[in-house]
């Protein structure tokens, strides 16, 4: 065998003739997955959406910032916007939401109520009517309707009706009346002769119409 031979069949030899492509491939390969990385954990800094509830009245809105055990909450009320930034939740996620109304607040009327179990605000609107959207814009896919406090503008006028008794109590009509429920036994028995004598009238009268009816024609 030649000496050229044996060289090429030499594996120490073969691994040193190594192409530069690969070494290439392999650079390119590291910097993909560092910007793979660098992008994962970009994306895990991110803050996340709470989910929002909302029912309104022709006077208010009610906000229920979904999240527990929130921790140094920053709460930002604007005359056409809200705010919120904290943390929450058992492994103290970071959330943050941002909310422009359909029409403008009253900020200084405006309340909150923080508990364990989540955040409630209580918005005033500047002028009175309902709006047909929370937000101005397009869609906020973490704003939801509360159900448990929403109301249709009919529904909340019907609770304005007065009440058809007139706040009368009927226990209290009854004890003004003496306080005893009529005995039944002395109430007058049914007579179902006068009933039948009655419907026999009735037909009777119904009869003459229709035959004086049928000779005008005539």
């Amino acid at each position: 065998m030649r000496e050229r031979d044996r060289k090429r069949e030499c594996p120490q030899n073969r691994n040193s003739a190594r192409s530069p492509w690969k070494d290439w491939d392999t650079k390119r390969h590291r910097k993909a997955f560092s910007s793979f990385s660098h992008l994962i954990e970009s994306l895990t800094a991110m803050p996340l959406h709470p989910s929002v509830l909302w029912a309104q009245r022709k006077d208010l809105i009610y906000l229920t910032v979904e999240v527990t055990d929130i921790n140094k909450p920053v709460i930002e009320v604007k005359p056409n916007s809200f705010h919120f930034k904290g943390k929450g939740e058992k492994e103290q996620n970071e959330y943050e939401a941002e909310i422009e109304f359909y029409a403008a607040v009253d900020v200084e009327k405006s309340k909150q109520h923080l508990t364990p179990r989540n955040l409630t605000m209580i918005i005033y609107k500047k002028e009175e009517g309902f709006w047909p959207k929370l937000q101005k814009g397009n869609k906020l896919n973490f704003v939801k309707v509360d159900f448990s406090r929403w109301k249709d503008e009919d529904e909340e006028d019907d609770d304005g009706l007065p009440d058809p008794m007139g706040g009368m109590d009927f226990q209290s009509l009854m004890a003004q009346a003496g306080g005893n429920m009529p005995n039944m036994d002395d109430l007058p028995e049914d007579d179902s002769d006068s009933d039948d004598e009655d419907e026999e009238a009735k037909d009777s009268k119904t009869s003459k119409c229709v035959k004086a009816i049928s000779k005008r024609l005539d």
